[in-house]
């Protein structure tokens, strides 16, 4: 099994433009996640860590970043992340890789170990997502052959907010979980994925307290209750963010085929969850 990592990455952000360049103990964010990657045993060498970008211009100062820090760099669509995944994970011949979202730099690397590790040890899974860690700190092992059948059934169109949603809420992905490892890993109200404003001064306080290097989850949490103060900086941007990203989702009308070649469709119904019904002529 050929494993690597996949680190879907932007600039043209809307909330915080440019985020993945933002200085965090003077490098960019960006550096910080791929260091913490590299530190993963399932990735032979830096240039396993693959950003996928888009071609758009706006994503040219991304280049000579990723360059800096040894890993390697492919550019797909802007808006369509269910091709750029698929045409990256063909390019560097992956049969699983570990994807973590670009807003994640601090990302814990033993999860990724952990997820990969679940997902090789048997045929069933597509996918192992990690839950019930701070919102920012979790990752997911992905096999190549499920982004393959994504690709196949899914009706192109943009999908950068919801298009992980094609693998876990449609029926064509088989997905397994696993939770935290430790109590001492679990954090009810605690946020660390880099969205907004609030969310760069709460990095920027975690990188000076804890220092420039791959700390994980149980360092953050710990600090998180010494620091209560710290929490407080971000924590009431979550309920909007997750209403405003049910928005956006809704908006890119997330369409699929069925065997029988039928169009379904997401939709978000109460309390967030989501269903599948068939899609409605344009």
């Amino acid at each position: 099994m050929r494993t690597g990592a996949l680190l879907r990455v932007r600039l043209s952000s809307s909330r915080l433009p440019g985020k993945a360049l933002t200085p965090l103990a003077g490098r960019p964010a960006l550096h910080h996640l791929i260091d913490r990657i590299a530190t993963c045993r399932h990735i032979a060498s830096r240039r396993d860590i693959v950003v996928a970008t888009s071609t758009h211009p706006s994503d040219d100062a991304l280049v000579p970043v990723i360059e800096a820090a040894g890993a390697s760099i492919f550019r797909g669509s802007l808006e369509d992340v269910i091709d750029r995944t698929w045409a990256a994970a063909e390019a560097f011949g992956f049969d699983a890789f570990t994807q973590v979202e670009g807003d994640n730099a601090l990302s814990d690397p033993g999860y990724m170990e952990l997820a990969m590790d679940r997902l090789l040890a048997a045929d069933e899974p597509d996918i192992v997502l990690v839950r019930g860690l701070p919102i920012g700190l979790a990752t997911k092992a992905i096999r190549a052959s499920a982004v393959r059948r994504v690709h196949d059934r899914y009706v192109p169109g943009p999908n950068g907010t919801g298009g992980f949603l094609y693998f876990t809420e449609t029926g064509l992905c088989n997905v397994a979980e696993i939770g935290p490892s430790s109590r001492a890993h679990v954090h009810e109200t605690l946020r660390v994925t880099l969205d907004y404003p609030d969310d760069l001064t709460l990095f920027e306080a975690i990188v000076e307290e804890l220092g420039d290097r791959p700390f994980g989850v149980d360092e953050i949490v710990a600090l998180a209750r010494r620091r209560p103060d710290l929490v407080m900086l971000n924590t009431h941007l979550s309920g909007g963010y997750w209403d405003s990203s049910d928005e956006q989702i809704a908006a890119e009308r997330l369409s699929w085929r069925d065997d029988a070649g039928l169009v379904h469709e997401l939709a978000v119904g109460t309390a967030g969850r989501w269903y599948t019904r068939p899609r409605a002529a344009a």
